[in-house]
């Protein structure tokens, strides 16, 4: 599919001081907004008025995802994954899951923008294809496999946003895209510690596709880590169904749009302690025997 005339084709210009809303916009923009009531520009345009980028790899570690620092990243991973022994071997990104990203990523999800939806995963393509050469990978080796999403919850929300994202990211990666993953619809993650969205997710997914042959690199894509569970489960039912893969250096890589802050996920776990249930309280415990009523 062509760029649309507001679709980021790059790194975007950086906003000039003082940009605020309105500013930078052309005369038929003002329009619209004046006159015709348009709520929101296309996702392209808000970025590049933002002057927003994704981020350059130093900006994250390759192995989990998480915002590093200078130096913060070595070999081994960082701080959050180093010693720990992730399904996944890379990790790629846009950006944390904050400001427009996570805008952008709520527009397609819950607003069903499809444009955004295709914008974003081009945006997420081209991040791909920038760490596959370097390794010497043609893109034609690496396979997409989006993270799938069960019929119920398809139907619900009327649209398959990770199925968007990675048909985008593979036209502008040149990466095929191949559906190996179905899902058995589960209740909602959001509100769960990672302990129990490990067990909501447990036994969810199938390899339903088994014609990743020959490929060098397997890609799981979805729209953004929170705990990291989800994309956990799926690669787990992937290496569990290996005896597919004719290739015994197959690498399993993962990528999302955004990965959540360290603020969002320490929110999440807060959530889901407020909603264990109180524990029930004993009786007093009067010469080894509970005292009866």
């Amino acid at each position: 599919m062509p760029e649309g005339p507001h679709d980021p084709i790059g790194p975007a210009a950086p906003a000039a001081p003082g940009t605020v809303a309105g500013a930078g916009l052309t005369w038929f923009e003002r329009v619209e907004i004046d006159l015709l009531g348009l709520r929101s520009l296309p996702f392209g345009r808000r970025a590049e008025l933002a002057g927003w980028a994704p981020d350059a790899a130093a900006a994250y570690c390759w192995r989990c995802g998480t915002s590093v620092g200078p130096s913060e990243a070595d070999g081994s991973g960082c701080a959050t994954c180093r010693g720990r022994r992730p399904p996944w071997d890379r990790w790629v990104r846009l950006g944390p899951h904050d400001g427009l990203l996570r805008e952008g990523i709520h527009e397609l999800k819950y607003a069903r923008m499809r444009r955004t939806g295709r914008v974003l995963g081009r945006l997420l393509g081209r991040e791909l294809a920038g760490r596959l050469r370097p390794l010497g990978v043609d893109p034609g080796a690496a396979a997409i496999v989006p993270m799938p999403t069960s019929l119920r919850r398809r139907l619900a929300r009327g649209v398959d946003h990770a199925g968007l994202l990675a048909e985008a990211a593979g036209r502008a990666s040149g990466c095929p895209v191949v559906r190996a993953l179905a899902r058995k619809h589960r209740p909602a993650q959001t509100g769960l510690s990672r302990s129990a969205r490990i067990r909501n997710l447990r036994g969810a997914f199938r390899v339903s596709d088994r014609s990743l042959q020959g490929f060098r690199i397997v890609v799981i894509l979805d729209d953004v880590r929170t705990t990291g569970a989800t994309m956990a489960g799926a690669c787990r039912a992937l290496r569990g169904g290996r005896r597919w893969a004719q290739n015994g250096d197959l690498e399993l890589w993962a990528a999302s749009v955004a990965v959540a802050t360290p603020s969002e996920r320490r929110g999440s776990a807060r959530a889901a302690a407020a909603a264990r249930p109180a524990p029930i309280p004993r009786a007093p415990v009067k010469n080894g025997q509970e005292k009866r009523g």
